[in-house]
Protein backbone atom coordinates (compact mmCIF):
# COMPACT_ATOMS: atom_id res chain seq x y z
CA UNK A 1 0.00 0.00 0.00
CA UNK A 2 3.18 2.23 1.00
CA UNK A 3 4.74 1.20 -2.59
CA UNK A 4 1.62 2.35 -4.07
CA UNK A 5 0.73 6.18 -2.59
CA UNK A 6 4.66 6.74 -3.36
CA UNK A 7 4.57 5.58 -6.90
CA UNK A 8 1.74 7.89 -7.04
CA UNK A 9 3.15 10.95 -5.28
CA UNK A 10 6.19 10.50 -7.75
CA UNK A 11 3.77 10.73 -11.04
CA UNK A 12 1.93 13.99 -9.44
CA UNK A 13 5.30 15.18 -8.64
CA UNK A 14 6.53 14.49 -11.77
CA UNK A 15 3.96 16.13 -13.79
CA UNK A 16 3.65 19.52 -11.55
CA UNK A 17 7.16 20.10 -12.04
CA UNK A 18 7.17 18.83 -15.43
CA UNK A 19 4.32 21.03 -16.33
CA UNK A 20 6.11 24.02 -14.57
CA UNK A 21 9.31 23.68 -16.44
CA UNK A 22 7.69 23.43 -19.45
CA UNK A 23 5.53 26.62 -18.60
CA UNK A 24 7.94 28.75 -17.82
CA UNK A 25 10.30 27.43 -20.98
CA UNK A 26 7.15 28.05 -23.56
CA UNK A 27 6.44 31.71 -22.46
CA UNK A 28 9.83 32.67 -21.46
CA UNK A 29 10.22 31.76 -25.69
CA UNK A 30 7.29 33.22 -27.01
CA UNK A 31 7.86 36.19 -24.84
CA UNK A 32 10.92 36.83 -26.94
CA UNK A 33 8.80 37.29 -30.10
CA UNK A 34 5.67 39.22 -28.75
CA UNK A 35 5.45 42.77 -27.42
CA UNK A 36 4.00 43.14 -23.70
CA UNK A 37 0.97 44.70 -25.03
CA UNK A 38 0.47 41.33 -27.67
CA UNK A 39 0.95 38.75 -24.57
CA UNK A 40 -1.23 41.00 -22.33
CA UNK A 41 -4.63 41.25 -24.39
CA UNK A 42 -3.78 37.45 -25.21
CA UNK A 43 -3.91 36.62 -21.36
CA UNK A 44 -6.66 39.06 -20.50
CA UNK A 45 -8.58 37.44 -23.38
CA UNK A 46 -8.13 33.64 -22.47
CA UNK A 47 -8.66 34.83 -19.05
CA UNK A 48 -12.27 34.58 -19.84
CA UNK A 49 -12.52 30.99 -20.91
CA UNK A 50 -10.29 29.77 -18.44
CA UNK A 51 -12.31 31.39 -15.24
CA UNK A 52 -15.82 29.56 -16.83
CA UNK A 53 -14.24 26.23 -17.48
CA UNK A 54 -12.47 26.07 -13.50
CA UNK A 55 -15.58 27.24 -12.32
CA UNK A 56 -17.67 24.07 -14.34
CA UNK A 57 -14.98 21.95 -13.72
CA UNK A 58 -15.14 22.43 -10.29
CA UNK A 59 -18.68 22.47 -9.88
CA UNK A 60 -19.12 18.76 -11.77
CA UNK A 61 -15.81 17.19 -10.76
CA UNK A 62 -15.87 17.44 -7.05
CA UNK A 63 -18.75 15.57 -6.17
CA UNK A 64 -18.57 12.72 -8.61
CA UNK A 65 -15.21 12.25 -6.29
CA UNK A 66 -17.15 11.94 -3.46
CA UNK A 67 -19.21 9.10 -5.38
CA UNK A 68 -18.42 5.57 -3.80
CA UNK A 69 -19.94 4.00 -7.25
CA UNK A 70 -20.98 5.98 -10.32
CA UNK A 71 -22.84 4.46 -13.06
CA UNK A 72 -22.65 4.42 -16.23
CA UNK A 73 -26.44 6.50 -16.84
CA UNK A 74 -24.37 8.97 -14.31
CA UNK A 75 -21.15 8.82 -16.49
CA UNK A 76 -23.45 9.67 -20.12
CA UNK A 77 -25.68 12.48 -17.36
CA UNK A 78 -22.25 13.83 -16.63
CA UNK A 79 -20.48 13.99 -19.93
CA UNK A 80 -23.38 15.28 -22.15
CA UNK A 81 -24.48 17.69 -19.23
CA UNK A 82 -21.01 18.94 -19.35
CA UNK A 83 -20.54 19.20 -23.39
CA UNK A 84 -24.38 21.06 -22.91
CA UNK A 85 -22.96 23.31 -20.76
CA UNK A 86 -19.60 23.77 -22.33
CA UNK A 87 -21.30 24.83 -25.87
CA UNK A 88 -23.97 26.94 -23.80
CA UNK A 89 -20.82 29.18 -22.72
CA UNK A 90 -18.87 29.13 -25.89
CA UNK A 91 -21.98 30.58 -27.49
CA UNK A 92 -22.55 33.09 -24.94
CA UNK A 93 -18.90 33.87 -24.69
CA UNK A 94 -19.01 34.89 -28.46
CA UNK A 95 -22.25 36.78 -28.43
CA UNK A 96 -21.34 39.27 -25.34
CA UNK A 97 -17.97 39.61 -27.02
CA UNK A 98 -19.50 40.49 -30.39
CA UNK A 99 -21.69 43.18 -28.41
CA UNK A 100 -18.30 44.66 -26.61
CA UNK A 101 -15.52 44.41 -28.61
CA UNK A 102 -14.96 46.50 -31.66
CA UNK A 103 -11.65 45.02 -32.55
CA UNK A 104 -11.99 42.48 -35.15
CA UNK A 105 -8.86 40.19 -34.39
CA UNK A 106 -9.73 40.49 -30.65
CA UNK A 107 -13.09 39.05 -31.01
CA UNK A 108 -11.83 36.45 -32.74
CA UNK A 109 -9.17 35.36 -30.54
CA UNK A 110 -12.02 35.64 -27.71
CA UNK A 111 -14.21 32.64 -29.72
CA UNK A 112 -11.13 30.85 -30.32
CA UNK A 113 -9.93 30.49 -27.09
CA UNK A 114 -13.51 29.85 -25.50
CA UNK A 115 -13.22 27.23 -27.52
CA UNK A 116 -11.56 25.35 -25.06
CA UNK A 117 -14.09 25.77 -22.62
CA UNK A 118 -16.20 22.84 -24.44
CA UNK A 119 -13.17 20.88 -25.14
CA UNK A 120 -11.76 21.25 -21.33
CA UNK A 121 -15.04 19.59 -19.83
CA UNK A 122 -15.49 16.82 -22.66
CA UNK A 123 -12.55 15.17 -20.87
CA UNK A 124 -13.44 15.73 -17.44
CA UNK A 125 -15.14 12.96 -16.67
CA UNK A 126 -12.24 10.77 -17.82
CA UNK A 127 -9.86 12.30 -15.63
CA UNK A 128 -12.25 12.39 -12.12
CA UNK A 129 -12.34 7.88 -13.32
CA UNK A 130 -8.20 8.35 -13.33
CA UNK A 131 -8.22 9.98 -10.36
CA UNK A 132 -10.41 7.66 -8.33
CA UNK A 133 -8.86 4.62 -10.25
CA UNK A 134 -4.99 5.86 -9.16
CA UNK A 135 -3.75 6.24 -12.73
CA UNK A 136 -1.78 9.11 -12.54
CA UNK A 137 1.25 8.13 -14.49
CA UNK A 138 -1.14 8.46 -16.99
CA UNK A 139 -2.48 11.23 -15.89
CA UNK A 140 0.93 12.58 -16.04
CA UNK A 141 1.91 11.36 -19.26
CA UNK A 142 -1.24 13.10 -20.99
CA UNK A 143 -0.77 16.53 -18.97
CA UNK A 144 3.20 16.61 -20.35
CA UNK A 145 2.43 15.04 -23.90
CA UNK A 146 -0.45 17.76 -24.07
CA UNK A 147 2.16 21.11 -22.85
CA UNK A 148 4.15 20.30 -24.95
CA UNK A 149 2.27 19.84 -27.96
CA UNK A 150 0.22 23.07 -26.97
CA UNK A 151 3.77 25.12 -26.25
CA UNK A 152 5.01 23.70 -29.65
CA UNK A 153 1.51 25.29 -31.44
CA UNK A 154 2.06 28.64 -29.07
CA UNK A 155 6.54 29.02 -30.49
CA UNK A 156 6.08 28.60 -33.99
CA UNK A 157 2.86 30.70 -34.02
CA UNK A 158 5.27 33.03 -32.34
CA UNK A 159 8.42 32.42 -34.41
CA UNK A 160 6.11 33.84 -37.80
CA UNK A 161 4.38 36.38 -36.43
CA UNK A 162 1.38 35.82 -35.63
CA UNK A 163 1.52 37.80 -32.08
CA UNK A 164 -1.26 37.00 -29.42
CA UNK A 165 -2.31 34.14 -31.65
CA UNK A 166 0.86 32.50 -30.14
CA UNK A 167 -0.91 32.65 -26.35
CA UNK A 168 -4.10 31.63 -27.49
CA UNK A 169 -3.15 28.72 -29.60
CA UNK A 170 -0.88 26.97 -27.16
CA UNK A 171 -3.76 26.71 -24.20
CA UNK A 172 -6.66 25.65 -27.23
CA UNK A 173 -4.08 22.53 -28.85
CA UNK A 174 -3.10 22.01 -24.98
CA UNK A 175 -6.63 21.30 -23.93
CA UNK A 176 -7.57 19.83 -27.46
CA UNK A 177 -4.70 17.30 -27.09
CA UNK A 178 -5.04 16.61 -23.54
CA UNK A 179 -8.85 15.48 -24.14
CA UNK A 180 -8.26 13.24 -27.41
CA UNK A 181 -5.34 11.67 -25.56
CA UNK A 182 -7.52 11.06 -22.21
CA UNK A 183 -10.61 10.15 -24.27
CA UNK A 184 -9.13 7.79 -26.56
CA UNK A 185 -6.00 5.90 -23.86
CA UNK A 186 -8.82 5.43 -21.37
CA UNK A 187 -11.77 2.90 -21.49
CA UNK A 188 -15.16 4.25 -20.20
CA UNK A 189 -18.76 3.51 -21.05
CA UNK A 190 -21.06 6.68 -21.99
CA UNK A 191 -23.86 6.31 -22.97
CA UNK A 192 -26.15 8.66 -24.78
CA UNK A 193 -28.41 9.35 -21.98
CA UNK A 194 -29.08 12.52 -19.45
CA UNK A 195 -30.73 12.61 -16.04
CA UNK A 196 -31.69 16.16 -15.55
CA UNK A 197 -32.54 15.71 -11.53
CA UNK A 198 -29.32 13.82 -10.94
CA UNK A 199 -27.55 16.33 -12.84
CA UNK A 200 -29.20 19.29 -11.14
CA UNK A 201 -29.26 17.81 -7.67
CA UNK A 202 -25.85 15.85 -7.33
CA UNK A 203 -23.45 17.48 -8.92
CA UNK A 204 -24.66 21.43 -10.04
CA UNK A 205 -26.29 21.86 -6.58
CA UNK A 206 -23.84 19.87 -4.65
CA UNK A 207 -20.54 21.39 -5.82
CA UNK A 208 -21.67 24.71 -6.74
CA UNK A 209 -20.59 26.08 -2.98
CA UNK A 210 -17.15 24.18 -3.97
CA UNK A 211 -16.83 25.90 -7.19
CA UNK A 212 -17.22 29.36 -5.45
CA UNK A 213 -14.61 28.67 -3.04
CA UNK A 214 -12.50 27.10 -5.35
CA UNK A 215 -12.71 30.35 -7.79
CA UNK A 216 -11.93 32.73 -4.85
CA UNK A 217 -8.27 32.38 -5.68
CA UNK A 218 -7.95 32.40 -9.09
CA UNK A 219 -10.72 35.29 -9.29
CA UNK A 220 -8.11 37.12 -7.46
CA UNK A 221 -4.92 36.80 -9.40
CA UNK A 222 -7.16 37.15 -12.53
CA UNK A 223 -8.98 40.18 -11.24
CA UNK A 224 -5.09 41.87 -10.66
CA UNK A 225 -5.04 41.23 -14.35
CA UNK A 226 -8.19 42.95 -15.18
CA UNK A 227 -7.36 45.98 -13.20
CA UNK A 228 -3.88 46.34 -14.35
CA UNK A 229 -5.51 46.50 -18.34
CA UNK A 230 -8.21 48.88 -17.13
CA UNK A 231 -5.41 51.32 -15.53
CA UNK A 232 -2.37 51.10 -17.37
CA UNK A 233 -3.18 48.85 -20.63
CA UNK A 234 -2.28 45.14 -21.76
CA UNK A 235 0.95 46.05 -21.91
CA UNK A 236 1.28 46.65 -18.42
CA UNK A 237 -0.29 42.90 -18.03
CA UNK A 238 2.08 41.52 -20.40
CA UNK A 239 4.75 42.82 -18.29
CA UNK A 240 3.07 41.48 -14.70
CA UNK A 241 2.29 37.90 -16.74
CA UNK A 242 6.83 38.02 -17.49
CA UNK A 243 7.26 38.99 -14.02
CA UNK A 244 4.95 36.39 -12.37
CA UNK A 245 7.47 33.52 -14.52
CA UNK A 246 10.94 35.17 -13.48
CA UNK A 247 10.00 35.10 -9.43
Amino acid sequence: MYKTRAFRLIWIFIEKVGLIALSILSFWIIARYLTPSEIGTAVIILSVSELIALFYTTILTSPMLKFRVITPEENGSYFWGSLMLGSASFMLVCGIGALVLNDTAAYFMLAVGALSIPISLLGKLYICHMQRDGAYKQLAVRSLLSKVMGMSSGILLAIYGFGGWAVIGQAVVMQLVSTVVIMFSYKLRVPFCFDGHFFYTKLIKTGWPIALKALNWTAMNKGVEMILAAVSGSAAVGYFNVAKRVV
